[in-house]
């Protein structure tokens, strides 16, 4: 059990800080975007059609991170199966000296 424990928080921990720092790049560029819409539209850069062909991409650029986001979990929770599996396919072993491996 403590194997398990001690791989899952190993793998978590570290795709954590991945996702939290890669949303967090992301985040930032996503309102310097909205930042730049802003601006344009105050300054009469960005007409009415430009504002929602902006608009639909920023939109587009969320939706875009939110699916990545979504990838780097199920990634993450396909590491954890794993683990767990390397673990009680070890026990097993060494409890009936098959070797899995070699299957």
């Amino acid at each position: 059990m403590q194997d398990i424990s001690a791989g899952i928080s190993a793998a978590i921990n570290q795709d954590v800080n991945h996702i939290k720092q890669f949303s967090t790049r992301q985040l930032k560029a996503l309102a310097m975007q909205a930042d730049l819409i802003s601006a344009g539209i105050l300054a009469g850069d960005i007409n009415e059609d430009l504002q929602s062909f902006f608009l639909s991409s920023l939109n587009d650029m969320v939706l875009n991170l939110a699916k990545t986001l979504q990838g780097l979990i199920i990634v993450s929770i396909e590491k954890v199966c794993n683990i767990i599996m390397a673990v009680l396919t070890s026990a097993i072993s060494t409890v009936t000296g098959i070797n899995f491996s070699e299957l």
